[in-house]
């Protein structure tokens, strides 16, 4: 398709449904456009028109500006893969997590009967420092398995430190 057709098309046509009848999607096709000094018409206004110096431009097939790299036939385009194909067969799930060098026990600890949804009087105060990063994911990983909050195992912890 020629680059005047496709500015004459662009009054009577969405650019969406021009960009079907190419080898490239719509965004391709504005960017290619203004590339080849073609601008829109403006807000609200129907159409794209050229603004160069070289009206011998608007004779050339608009494939000859798209990089070839991004040509895709029409196939290419509607081939889509089936949700019912799995690519990678699943992996199985070990026991043991490896963060650094300290393997991680997937044990799920219960909380006690008394713990469980037990209304708190904890006065709470945020604050914010800094941890190691390969701690923090272990803690990250220790709370998904126990199903707690970081900051309840932070206590905790913090709790245990003080007792000693």
């Amino acid at each position: 398709m020629l680059i005047k057709d496709i500015l004459e098309k662009s009054y009577e046509t969405k650019m969406d449904d021009i960009a079907k009848e190419l080898p490239v999607g719509e965004k391709r096709v504005r960017d290619i456009l203004k590339a080849i000094d073609c601008k829109p018409n403006g807000v609200g206004k129907k159409g794209w028109s050229y603004i160069g110096a070289d009206p011998s431009v608007l004779d050339k097939d608009f494939t000859d500006f798209i990089p070839h790299t991004a040509v895709k036939t029409q196939k290419e385009r509607k081939k889509k893969t089936s949700n019912n194909e799995i690519k990678e067969p699943l992996k199985p799930v070990k026991n043991d997590i490896m963060i650094s060098e300290q393997p991680i026990k997937t044990e799920i600890i219960e909380p006690s009967k008394n713990e469980i949804n037990q209304p708190s009087n904890v006065t709470r105060k945020r604050t914010s420092f800094d941890l190691d990063t390969n701690l923090l994911k272990q803690l990250k990983l220790r709370a998904v398995m126990e199903e707690r909050n970081l900051y309840e195992l932070v206590e905790e912890a913090i709790k245990e430190y003080l007792k000693k």
